[in-house]
C-alpha cells in the first residue's frame, strides 16, 4: 500500500512538472524557426539609422533652436565629420558582431550606445527629437534585456538557439511598449477630445493641399470632408496602439495586430505623408513567420523536429522566479534615478516647440 501511495505521488509530480499538451511556450509566430533573420534585419535596420543620423548631423550646425541645456559635447558633434566618423565606424563594426552573434550582448551595447548618442545629439541640435529613429534602438535594447535575462536564467548554459526565443520577445515587447505608450500619450494630454472630428482633419491639413491630384489627394479629400470617418480613424487609431501589448499574447494575434499597425501606418503616410519606414519593416518582419511562408512557397519539405525542451524542474522555477524580481527591481531603480536626475526638465524643453528655448530656460532654470 505504501508503494502504491509512494509510486501515485511521483506521478502527480511528474504530471505537475510537464508542460500542458500542446501549450506553446512562447507566444511568437517564429517558434521552431531559426531566428537569425531577425537578428540580421534588426542589424541592419539600426547600421541605416546610425548612418541617416551621421548624415543629418554632419549637415546640422548649432543654431538659435539647440538645447539650451545640451552638454557641449552633443552640440560639437554638429557639422563635424572628423567628430561622427570614429564612433560611427565602432557602431557599424558592433552591429557587424550582433548580426553575427559574436558577444552580442557587448556588441549590442556598443551599437546602442552608438544610437543614444547621436539621436541625443540629433535632438539637441534640432530642438525635438526624431521619432523616426526610436524604434530600432529601443527593440536592440529589448532583444539585449531578453539575452541577458535568459543567460541570468541559466548560468553556464548561455550560447544555444533557445536563448534567442527571449530575446526575440524583448524585441516584441518594445514594439508594444512603443504603441501602447503612444496611444497613453494622447489620452493624457488630450483625453477622449483627441478622438473628435477635428483633430485628424486638422493633422491632415497642416500636411495636404485639397488640390493634390490623383488618387492619394481623393483619399486625403474623402477624409477630410467627412468628419465621421476622420472620427473613426481617430478612434482607431487610438484603439490599435492601446490594444498592442495582445501583440505578445499569441502568435496568431502577433499577426493580427501587427497587421492592424501596418494598416495604421499605411494610412498616416497616405493621408499625411509622414512615414516610419523602420517601424514598418521591423514589425513587417516579427509579426510574420516568413521562413515557414517561403518553404511553403517553394515546395520544400519540412526542416527535421527539434528536440522538444525538457519541463522546467522546481529548482529552475525558483530561479526563475528569483530573477524576474531582481530584474523588476532593477528596471525600478533605473526609473527612480531617471526620476531623479534633472531628465525630466531636459525633455520637457524637447517637447515644447511653440515656446522659445530662452522664454522657457527664464521658468525652469535658475538665474546665476
Amino acid at each position: 500500500m505504501a508503494a502504491l501511495r509512494a509510486r501515485g505521488a511521483a506521478s502527480v509530480d511528474g504530471l505537475r512538472d510537464r508542460p500542458l499538451p500542446g501549450r506553446k511556450v512562447s507566444a511568437s509566430p517564429w517558434d521552431g524557426l531559426p531566428r537569425w533573420p531577425l537578428r540580421a534585419v534588426l542589424a541592419a535596420v539600426c547600421a541605416v539609422d546610425i548612418a541617416s543620423m551621421g548624415g543629418v548631423l554632419s549637415r546640422t550646425l548649432p543654431g538659435a533652436i539647440a538645447h539650451p541645456m545640451a552638454p557641449a559635447f552633443l552640440l560639437a558633434l554638429g557639422g563635424s565629420p572628423a567628430l561622427l566618423v570614429p564612433p560611427g565606424l565602432i557602431g557599424l563594426g558592433a552591429l557587424v558582431l550582433f548580426a553575427r552573434r559574436r558577444a552580442p550582448i557587448a556588441a549590442g551595447l556598443t551599437a546602442l550606445a552608438v544610437l543614444v548618442l547621436f539621436g541625443e545629439a540629433c535632438s539637441a541640435l534640432e530642438g525635438g527629437p526624431a521619432r523616426n529613429w526610436f524604434l530600432s534602438g529601443a527593440m536592440l535594447l529589448g532583444w539585449i534585456f531578453g539575452l541577458a535575462f535568459a543567460r541570468w536564467l541559466r548560468p553556464g548554459k548561455g550560447g544555444d538557439c533557445s536563448d534567442e526565443q527571449l530575446a526575440e520577445l524583448g524585441a516584441a515587447a518594445a514594439i508594444a511598449a512603443a504603441y501602447v505608450g503612444a496611444g497613453s500619450s494622447k489620452l493624457l494630454v488630450s483625453g477622449l477630445a483627441w478622438a473628435d472630428t477635428t483633430t485628424l482633419r486638422a493633422v491632415i491639413l497642416s500636411h495636404h493641399d485639397l488640390s493634390r491630384p490623383g488618387l492619394v489627394g481623393a483619399w486625403v479629400r474623402i477624409v477630410v470632408e467627412n468628419p465621421p470617418l476622420s472620427r473613426i480613424f481617430s478612434v482607431a487609431t487610438v484603439a490599435i496602439q492601446l490594444g498592442a501589448f495582445l501583440y505578445l499574447l499569441h502568435p496568431r494575434l502577433r499577426m493580427l495586430w501587427g497587421t492592424l499597425l501596418l494598416a495604421f501606418h499605411v494610412n498616416v503616410y497616405l493621408l499625411t505623408g509622414i512615414g516610419y519606414a523602420e517601424a514598418f519593416w521591423l514589425i513587417l518582419l516579427f509579426s510574420y513567420p516568413w521562413p515557414r511562408w517561403v518553404r511553403l512557397l517553394l515546395r520544400r519539405p519540412p526542416p527535421p523536429a527539434t528536440t522538444p525542451t525538457p519541463a522546467p524542474s522546481p529548482a529552475d522555477r525558483a530561479r526563475a522566479r528569483t530573477v524576474a524580481l531582481r530584474a523588476a527591481a532593477l528596471i525600478a531603480l533605473l526609473a527612480l534615478c531617471a526620476w531623479l536626475l534633472p531628465l525630466g526638465e531636459y525633455a520637457a524643453l524637447q517637447h515644447r516647440p511653440g515656446v522659445g528655448w530662452r522664454a522657457i530656460t527664464s521658468l525652469t532654470c535658475p538665474r546665476v
